[in-house]
């Protein structure tokens, strides 16, 4: 309870009521009673504000976590298709390696004069040694014993078709890209005349210069602003922010009323 304003009112009621029509004793307590009203009003209006202020708070939040999310997919799929790559690479690698050394057997063999080993033999071997490493569903071994592949056609291992299927994800998720937003939030969206009201502003952009503008006039720079119109009608204020790459805006109107209480 703010103590201070718990008095000021009491005195302000007191000093209204302080007509014959009461006693000392029951003005006492009709003003305690009126103070003690106006604070729990006060708590309420607190409650309220702290109430929008986390509303605003979860949206940008939300925002936030989507993006987050968003980037943490796609970091994960790219190093999937990096540890598939490495692999994919490896087993190629290793696949030449097996072939250079079985090369290297099979003209041990034929060189050893002792080795009694045909043509059409030679031929055979040679041909399942060729086979090893081929990655092209096409390829095929000439009859000189030459791998034939026709690179024009995609690749038709295992491990080529889950690239590409990444590759395809990635592009997926690089498209989704989200946009950068922005938001404007009041207390109200009715105010009276010469009453202050408090805006939010919120905005998605990196390095950002952000503020409030009415009739074209900065009203005040950064996401928090106090608004008080000395106009009747329709109020539109617009927050906006900018980087080099971007600009945003974006618009609310606030309808603003006399103060009938005053004459």
């Amino acid at each position: 309870m703010n103590t201070s304003r718990f008095i000021r009112n009491f005195l302000i009621f007191r000093d209204a009521l302080n007509t014959p029509n009461f006693n000392n004793k029951e003005l006492n307590e009709l003003c305690l009673k009126s103070a003690i009203e106006c604070e729990q009003i006060s708590l309420q209006e607190q409650a309220q504000n702290l109430a929008k202020e986390q509303a605003r708070a979860k949206i940008e939040l939300d925002f936030l976590n989507t993006i987050s999310a968003l980037n943490a997919q796609k970091a994960q799929t790219l190093n999937t298709l990096i540890q598939c790559q490495s692999m994919l690479k490896s087993l190629k690698d290793n696949a030449m390696i097996n072939r250079a050394n079985a090369y290297v057997s099979l003209l041990q063999v034929k060189a050893n004069g002792g080795t009694n080993i045909g043509p059409e033999n030679f031929k055979n071997v040679l041909e399942v040694i060729n086979q090893i490493g081929l990655d092209y569903q096409n390829s095929t071994v000439s009859a000189s014993g030459n791998v034939e592949v026709d690179k024009t056609k995609k690749p038709q291992s295992e491990l080529d078709k889950l690239l590409s299927k990444l590759s395809k994800e990635l592009d997926k998720l690089n498209e989704q890209e989200l946009d950068n937003q922005i938001q404007i939030f009041a207390n109200e969206l009715e105010t009276i005349q010469g009453v202050p009201i408090t805006l939010w502003g919120f905005s998605t952009l990196k390095n950002a210069n952000e503020g409030f503008y009415y009739k074209d006039e900065l009203l005040a720079s950064g996401n928090t602003c106090l608004f008080e119109s000395k106009d009747l009608g329709k109020a539109v204020i617009t927050f906006k922010a900018h980087n080099e790459q971007e600009s945003l805006e974006k618009r609310i109107t606030l309808n603003v009323v006399s103060d009938k209480i005053k004459k």
